[in-house]
């Protein structure tokens, strides 16, 4: 079966008009992780093995089978063993989520309520062991044990439809209930937002949620953090009770979108390898921007077909995606009611490429593929 390739949706030049090349008026740095290796397989003579399959191979022979090796990488079979192991954890996790959101959960009955039904509302994923295997070197983890402990291995999405702080104050009554219960013991919470005014949560409803958890003798480290690309969520750290810890992000249906679209940006600056079913994406972001650089001084990000003014205008243009999706109006769950417009359209001194709307569509190609399996 033939497959046509993905070609690069261009948006018309009405689009591009002037109005839509308007920024407000910040300077915007991204943070990045240190350039990783990349696997290498050669298609002539004799195939070279991934480093995945020596690792695989060099895990089977170690002595110890919990420890990294003296540069800091952890055998990839490592990261399959943890992936498996934590499997079982996210059921549980969500299941409690489930349970203990039910009564704002909308449904039939209750479609006012503020969590997303379905998998819509409540979601959840375990790390692949390739994003684990990248994880740990710059946290120089060595033990098993330690890398169950990174946080993020487990992690769950709660999506509100709405972004007032009125729906998010009652999801945090809600998980209030199961800190009293038992049911969630909380180690941190991180309030990321573009201002105080633009937070999902207030003050008040951060300070009444730690004096719940201080009464169930739970003491959370709780701060509310400016992040510069304009990504507002809540991420909470918690203990799964069996030496591993999970995240919990909180977040309205507006910011997910911009999120999902968003990582690929962040992946391209922090070298990072993409999923599998995205290469089509990674193919088309490396062929418009060339090779990602950063400067040993200053830590600053360049790319290696895009000029100083061009990364500038990027980094604004992903900001303003953010607060884009922060004014216009909730709209129904599923993407292909998001409607006309929902992204900011990119400004025409950037390739068109890279407009949120083409890597929008490109995503859900690349979805339906790997759903359908397709072979060829």
């Amino acid at each position: 079966m033939k497959i046509l390739p993905i070609t690069p949706y261009n948006n018309n030049t009405a689009v591009n008009s002037g109005k839509h090349n308007q920024f407000r008026a910040f300077e915007f740095k991204n943070s990045n992780l240190a350039p990783l290796t990349k696997d290498c397989v050669t298609f002539c003579g004799k195939r070279k093995k991934p480093e995945a399959e020596e690792a695989v191979e060099d895990y089977s022979k170690a002595k110890d089978l919990d420890s990294a090796d003296m540069s800091g990488k952890i055998p990839y079979r490592m990261g399959m063993d943890i992936n498996k192991d934590c499997q079982d954890d996210l059921v549980k996790l969500m299941a409690d989520l489930k349970k203990g959101l039910k009564n704002i959960t909308e449904s039939d009955t209750n479609p006012d309520l503020p969590v997303l039904r379905g998998q819509f509302g409540i979601h959840g994923r375990v790390k692949k062991p390739e994003s684990i295997l990248q994880k740990v070197p710059p946290r120089k983890l060595r033990q098993k044990k330690e890398v169950l402990k990174m946080g993020d291995v487990i992690g769950v999405r709660i999506v509100l439809k709405s972004s007032s702080q009125k729906d998010f104050a009652l999801v945090f009554r809600e998980l209030g209930k199961m800190v009293s219960s038992g049911k969630l013991r909380v180690l941190e919470v991180e309030n990321y937002r573009m201002s105080p005014k633009e937070s999902y949560v207030s003050k008040r409803t951060l300070d009444a949620f730690e004096l719940v958890c201080h009464k169930a003798n739970q003491y959370p480290e709780i701060s509310s953090k400016t992040r510069e690309s304009g990504y507002t969520a809540i991420h909470m750290t918690v203990d799964l009770g069996n030496g591993k810890l999970g995240e919990i992000q909180l977040m309205g249906r507006d910011m997910e979108r911009v999120k999902d679209i968003e990582d690929f940006f962040y992946k391209k600056r922090s070298s990072k390898d993409f999923d599998a079913k995205y290469k089509p994406i990674e193919d088309m972001m490396n062929r418009v921007m060339g090779k990602t650089k950063k400067d040993k001084e200053t830590g600053e990000i360049s790319y290696e077909k895009l000029d100083n003014f061009q990364v500038a205008t990027l980094d604004r243009y992903i900001r303003d995606s953010y607060a884009h999706a922060r004014e216009i109006p909730p709209r129904h769950p599923k993407r292909v009611d998001a409607g006309k417009g929902y992204f900011l359209p990119i400004p025409y001194s950037l390739p068109q490429e890279l407009d949120f709307d083409n890597l929008q569509k490109m995503k859900d190609i690349c979805d339906y593929r790997s759903n359908k399996q397709f072979v060829i």
